[in-house]
């Protein structure tokens, strides 16, 4: 951050707040970011505040100035808690600002997070490439180094059950018993599992993995899927798509490609094998 490059990143360093993009939904203004907090309107009501997070647990903690009225809702869930707490915060504006008609938040998510889905077809992916040619370490300038093993080869002392449950359940279902498993030391996350998909197309899944505070229980870990996404893996390295690591709603998604000659340049982040 010193001697930021590119010239992009200097700017938004010397900014008073950094311009984020238009939200999907039309009551919503450009959102701005700065000085720890969250910039936008809503139905014309202009809005600050900012959301936060434990494992377990997620919070909400919106003001609106201009009409007298401050929100803080706690929520005992992360897989969902942004929508449960921008249901509850939304409704609750538009009640007590007497805002008509009341939106239906609840009905809108469930529309278009379920209204959509599709069946997952069943025809088994590809075999993958000898798990010894995935095995090995990564390196991004910036996030950093991370060593994959094949979890049936794990080099440590076993994997936690958390894991393999959180996996399960993941956006991108473990159909293949191919999957590959590192330590990583990074904030709200501390495993990277990559699991074939078909033919070059692997899944990402970053973890985090916690200790739960009851003493008593016989499983005291628990598992947290914080993102994942598609990847592309040739032998000189690994192409990450589909938001890596939450890049966030104002970096271009790029799409996946099949030839595996262009896997460097088009993926959005780009891991060098080195090992």
């Amino acid at each position: 951050m010193i001697n930021p490059e590119p010239k992009l990143v200097k700017r938004s360093l010397d900014m008073f707040a950094v311009p984020l993009g238009h939200n999907e939904a039309n009551e919503f203004g450009v959102a701005t970011y700065g000085l720890g907090q969250w910039s936008y309107t809503y139905r014309g009501h202009q809005v600050y505040g900012h959301t936060g997070g434990l494992p377990g647990a997620s919070s909400l903690l919106y003001t609106l100035p201009q009409a007298g009225l401050g929100l803080m809702i706690a929520v005992n869930d992360v897989t969902f808690a942004k929508e449960v707490y921008d249901i509850i915060a939304y409704r609750l504006v538009d009640e007590l600002l007497d805002e008509n008609p009341i939106i239906d938040w609840e009905g809108r998510f469930m529309r278009d997070e379920f209204g959509t889905q599709k069946a997952i077809g069943t025809k088994p992916p590809s075999d993958p490439r000898p798990a010894k040619e995935i095995e090995g370490e990564y390196n991004h300038p910036g996030y950093g180094t991370f060593r994959l093993d094949a979890i049936n080869q794990q080099r440590h002392d076993g994997i936690p059950a958390a894991v393999v449950d959180a996996l399960a359940i993941s956006d991108f279902k473990l159909n293949t018993s191919s999957v590959w498993l590192s330590h990583w030391n990074k904030p709200f996350a501390n495993y990277v599992a990559i699991s074939h998909f078909d033919g070059p197309f692997f899944n990402w899944t970053i973890l985090g993995v916690y200790n739960r505070s009851d003493p008593g229980l016989a499983r005291r870990e628990v598992a947290v899927v914080h993102n994942a996404g598609p990847a592309v893996i040739t032998d000189k390295g690994m192409g990450m798509f589909g938001n890596w690591y939450d890049a966030g709603p104002t970096v271009d998604q790029r799409p996946l490609v099949d030839d595996t000659d262009l896997v460097e340049e088009a993926a959005e982040v780009w891991f060098n094998k080195i090992d």
